[in-house]
């Protein structure tokens, strides 16, 4: 983002609102992090299919993974739940709460984080993980970004 304020001052424009800028995240909230862990890793979920789509259609375009949260580019030869354990929110409501604290460390302010929708495997997992973000981890992420701003 800071490449895109910097582009839109270069040429001569106001300074982009960050109010307005959207950053969407796919979340697998569970009760610990090793169930977290086999449901993104499970070959028959959700996860497989779009990261190995994803992945597939940046290696059609000769397109690296840019952006992963670990600071390296690759050349599309990086294990899929690789990719997945990087670019997911997954894990415990307390983990998942530090990769929210980290991605707000690394991103900065935004106006919106929106939840990446995925097609359901399990639904009753899938609701849970829905529930534990919106009543466990979003009111503590909410009460930070708070903090932040000296509210």
């Amino acid at each position: 983002m800071k490449k895109y304020v910097e582009g839109a001052l270069a040429a001569g424009g106001p300074e982009p609102s960050t109010d307005i800028w959207r950053v969407c995240r796919s979340f697998m909230v569970t009760e610990c992090d090793a169930e977290a862990e086999d449901y993104i890793a499970n070959p028959d979920g959700p996860f497989h299919y779009y990261y190995r789509y994803m992945m597939s259609a940046f290696a059609q375009r000769g397109a690296p993974w840019l952006n992963r949260p670990d600071g390296r580019e690759d050349d599309n030869t990086v294990d899929w739940l690789d990719i997945a354990r990087d670019m997911l929110a997954w894990g415990s409501p307390a983990t998942v709460l530090d990769k929210l604290v980290w991605l707000r460390e690394v991103v900065g302010d935004v106006g919106t984080l929106v939840m990446t929708a995925h097609e359901w495997h399990d639904v009753e997992i899938d609701r849970r993980s829905m529930r534990l973000l919106a009543e466990e981890v979003m009111p503590r992420f909410s009460q930070h970004m708070l903090a932040l701003r000296g509210v």
